[in-house]
């Protein structure tokens, strides 16, 4: 795994870590996401950015190279796999998200990636993110799981893995995102990831539906979206 991560840092993935780690997989794609988010919305140089849920570190890596500082937090040791472990700009915590063993007030950006739906006090979660950033500061909440025809269609599975093994996996509708991101005095923008072409073709490839759907697909991208990206912005004038 810490092989492949560093292949995936380089850009370097082969077809044969693709095809033999759905993790792997997962994360080539989220990463792709995350590139084209913070392509259009670059993170400041000297951030200091709490990440929640950062697993492997895979996310870790980026935020570094946009010249950010990030503490990275996970409840698993899933930790110490990351690729830029020693990079002096990364502090690893064992942590709860929502027990953020942190000041108030003190980051610039928090961000998750497919990581915050697996909360089991949603509102909680938004509570610590509001209370860690700093007035005016964003948090970045990506690759979250949406309900949508087609998930409700193909993906009648969703999450039963993951519950039997005790993980809370939820997919959770945007306007309770909204609604908890605002009792949190946040302020929310719900922003959807594109899909490439090739990307649709091989969604419908896995379910075994022709490619030539995809342009039929198009149109209907935002009814048919299964996950989402959450901007979150604190107010400046905000006292918390």
């Amino acid at each position: 795994m810490r092989a492949a991560l560093g292949r995936l840092n380089r850009d370097e993935l082969t077809q044969d870590d693709l095809a033999s780690s759905a993790h792997i997989r997962a994360i080539a794609e989220s990463r792709a996401q995350v590139l084209e988010l913070f392509s259009e919305e670059r993170l400041t140089p000297g951030s200091v950015v709490l990440e929640l849920g950062a697993d492997v570190g895979w996310a870790s890596s980026l935020l570094l190279a946009a010249g950010c500082r990030v503490i990275a937090t996970d409840i698993t040791d899933h930790l110490f796999l990351a690729v830029d472990g020693e990079s002096p700009n990364l502090c690893r915590l064992l942590a709860d998200m929502n027990r953020v063993p942190l000041a108030d007030s003190t980051m610039d950006v928090v961000f998750a990636a497919s990581c915050v739906h697996h909360s089991w006090d949603l509102g909680l979660t938004f509570q610590e993110i509001a209370r860690v950033l700093k007035p005016g500061g964003t948090a970045y909440l990506t690759g979250e799981p949406l309900p949508s025809w087609l998930r409700y269609v193909m993906g009648g599975q969703f999450g039963r893995k993951e519950r039997e093994l005790g993980i809370n996996e939820t997919w959770i509708r945007r306007n309770v995102w909204l609604r908890e991101c605002r009792a949190a005095g946040l302020e929310p923008r719900i922003v959807f990831p594109n899909l490439s072409d090739r990307q649709l073709k091989e969604r419908l490839g896995k379910r075994r539906l022709p490619g030539f759907l995809g342009g039929a697909l198009r149109p209907l991208i935002s009814t048919l979206q299964v996950s989402v990206h959450l901007r979150v912005r604190k107010s400046p004038r905000s006292k918390l």
